[in-house]
């Protein structure tokens, strides 16, 4: 219905203002929010949905990335690599054909969140303001 739409958009809109909220006065305490699941009695993030999704809204502005993208493509490269189809053929050999492939795979995790809080201050700087 319509009122739950309404719904869904309202928590939707607050969870994005908290996440803009905490990276702008406190990007320390900034965490991306993953999928988790137990193999062997170890707990692994599931990071490909989130890194999809981000992913997906880099696409909706290209040219705004841009200049991120050739300064600092290094602070997408992890989130490249679990958020797009050829990320995923070189995490096969980055992470999966390693015998040491969950302590890897949460190695790059690991570098989500900093990648994130570099990726916002960056784009802070050029606030817009109207005269």
């Amino acid at each position: 219905s319509e009122t739950q739409a309404q719904r869904i958009l309202s928590l939707l809109m607050r969870y994005a203002n908290d996440i803009a909220v905490t990276l702008t006065q406190a990007p320390q305490d900034y965490e991306p929010l993953f999928l988790e699941r137990d193999v062997k009695g170890r707990i692994v993030s599931i990071v490909d949905e989130w890194c999809c999704g981000y992913m997906k809204g880099i696409a909706l502005d290209p040219l705004g990335w841009q200049p991120l993208i050739e300064a600092q493509s290094d602070w997408l490269e992890v989130i490249h690599l679990y958020g797009t189809e050829s990320g995923w053929n070189k995490l096969n050999t980055l992470v999966d054909a390693h015998e040491d492939a969950d302590a890897r795979h949460q190695a790059f995790v690991d570098r989500i969140a900093p990648a994130v809080r570099r990726i916002h201050a960056y784009f802070s700087t050029f606030k817009t303001f109207k005269h």
